[in-house]
C-alpha cells in the first residue's frame, strides 16, 4: 500500500514520524514527510490503526492512486510558481515531462479528483501567490506580474480581477487601509475581498490564458 502525506499540522511532525518509524521507515525517509510517498505492506487491522492515528493528529493523507497523482501535479505547480521558475516549453509539455506521463491522462485524472482542471488550479494558485506578494511592503504591481511570468501587466490585472473581483491596485489599497484597522494583513483576502469562485473559471474564457 502507498501512503501519500499531503500535510502535517504544526507541532505534529514528531508524533507522525513515530507512527512511521514503528512501520520500519528509517530517518532518511522521515526527514521531511510533507509530500512524501511511503510504500508499505500492512494487514487490515494494522492499517486501520495507522489511519486512526494519522487522523487523530490531523494529518492530511491519501492512499488512492488517482488522488496521489493529482497531489503530485499540485506540488509541481506550487513549486514552479513559488520558485519563480519559468517553463521553457508550454505548461502541458512541462507537466507531462516532469511527471513522465501523458498530459491528457493527467488532466483527466486531475479533473476527476478535483472537479476542476489543471489550468484552473494554476490560475488559482498563481493569483493567491500574487496576493501574498502584493501584501509585502513596497510591492510593485508591475514587478509582481513579471515575477509570475505574465505576458503583460494588462493580462495580470485582468486575470486578478476575474478571480478576486477587484484589481491589483484596489487590493493594494485594501492592504494599506488594513494598517489602520484591527484586521490582520494576512486575513484581508478572507474578510474584505470577494472569494475565489470556481464557476468563474468555467464561464470566463480570459481565465484560460496562462
Amino acid at each position: 500500500m502507498i501512503i501519500f502525506i499531503k500535510h502535517i499540522p504544526e507541532g505534529k511532525s514528531d508524533s507522525v514520524k513515530r507512527v512511521f518509524s514503528d512501520l520500519g521507515f528509517g530517518p532518511d525517509k522521515l526527514d521531511d514527510l510533507g509530500g512524501t510517498i511511503l510504500s508499505c505492506s500492512l494487514k487490515p487491522a494494522r492499517l486501520a490503526t495507522v489511519v486512526a492515528e494519522l487522523k487523530k493528529d490531523g494529518v492530511e493523507f491519501t492512499t488512492e492512486n488517482k488522488e496521489i497523482l493529482s497531489e503530485k501535479v499540485k506540488m509541481l505547480i506550487r513549486k514552479m510558481i513559488l520558485t519563480g521558475e519559468k517553463p521553457l516549453l508550454n505548461m502541458s509539455v512541462y507537466i507531462s515531462e516532469k511527471m513522465n506521463l501523458n498530459y491528457t491522462y493527467l488532466s483527466n485524472i486531475f479533473s476527476e479528483v478535483n472537479g476542476s482542471t489543471i489550468e484552473q488550479y494554476i490560475i488559482q494558485f498563481r493569483i493567491e501567490r500574487a496576493k501574498e506578494m502584493l501584501m509585502q511592503p513596497g510591492a510593485i504591481i508591475q514587478e509582481v506580474a513579471q515575477q509570475l511570468h505574465y505576458s503583460s501587466n494588462a493580462h495580470f490585472s485582468s486575470q486578478f480581477k476575474a478571480v478576486t473581483g477587484i484589481s491589483p491596485s484596489e487590493f493594494k489599497r485594501a492592504v494599506a487601509a488594513s494598517a489602520t484597522t484591527s484586521i490582520p494583513r494576512a486575513d484581508i483576502s478572507r474578510t474584505q475581498l470577494p472569494q475565489y469562485q470556481d464557476h468563474m473559471l468555467s464561464f470566463n474564457p480570459d481565465l484560460r490564458k496562462l
